[in-house]
């Protein structure tokens, strides 16, 4: 098994995201596209949207075209409806708020069996007791690393 192989299925949220887009990273996208089956959601892309616009740049449909392109859009099925209901109302239950997005977030990868990437796994923390995987960014960045030093070396 590859070492890649362990993260095939993921979604990334609006923090990985926004890592992964950044300049310094930029230059892993092919290699996750290449390698992996890489979700994201709509919120994801409007966070994304909202912070380039909120660094001056014009958020288009080119931008939101090319995200398209380059990652899976996590449909928001009857199924996600009713299982992010269930976990929210049982976060409530026991006195846990969280975002409605990272809810949301929680139930796709529970019914596609995807591994969850983000840039702050503590907001997810309540969240791990329904039974999904969850992985900061920077673990995904150094394998990446090893992978892209192996093939220099060969």
């Amino acid at each position: 098994m590859s070492v890649l192989e362990r993260y095939e299925n993921i979604l990334l949220d609006p923090t990985a995201l926004i890592v992964l887009h950044s300049r310094e990273y930029k230059e892993f996208i092919p290699i996750i596209v290449a390698k992996l089956n890489a979700y994201t959601t709509i919120f994801s892309i409007i966070e994304y949207l909202s912070l380039i616009s909120y660094y001056g740049r014009k958020p288009g449909k080119t931008i939101i075209d090319r995200l398209k392109e380059i990652y899976n859009i996590a449909e928001i099925t009857n199924e996600t409806m009713i299982k992010a209901a269930s976990i929210r109302s049982d976060l409530l239950r026991h006195g846990v708020r969280a975002e409605l997005q990272d809810i949301i977030h929680v139930a796709i990868c529970k019914e596609k069996g995807l591994i969850l990437v983000t840039g702050d796994p503590e907001r997810y923390e309540p969240m791990k007791k329904y039974g999904i995987e969850i992985i900061h960014i920077g673990e995904l960045i150094n394998i990446i690393k090893r992978i892209l030093d192996q093939s220099k070396q060969v």
